[in-house]
């Protein structure tokens, strides 16, 4: 997967996210930034990469795509669908797949604005 189609797709989950918000703040599901990083994933990302990351941190876009990236390869996804599919739900998202119908259909048509 190049790096050019990758932002593409990490472009169109942070409109789904946050409007491609950097600052934008969930205090309801307690997650923060253009990718709306959640605690439970800072944590799983610092436990397995030995970071100390704060939630704070990922305010920073960089951060925020460098989280998405690690924590879907973390729980095995590879595709486009798969890594959408665990972003939304978590570590368990391979049980929950049809749980995320909704959000993988919504990323699915911000990939076709971009691709315009």
């Amino acid at each position: 997967m190049t790096n050019i189609i990758f932002a593409v797709l990490l472009s169109a989950v942070a409109m789904v996210e946050s409007s491609n918000d950097p600052l934008k703040n969930n205090s309801k599901e307690n997650a923060v930034g253009l990718l709306q990083i959640r605690r439970l994933a800072m944590i799983d990302l610092n436990q397995h990469y030995g970071t100390n990351y704060a939630l704070a941190d990922f305010y920073n876009p960089k951060l925020a795509r460098w989280a998405f990236v690690h924590y879907t390869s973390l729980y095995g996804a590879a595709t486009f669908e798969d890594r959408c599919r665990c972003w939304n739900s978590g570590s368990k998202w391979k049980r929950k797949k049809h749980l995320t119908d909704g959000y993988w259909r919504k990323v699915q048509r911000e990939l076709a604005k971009l691709d315009r």
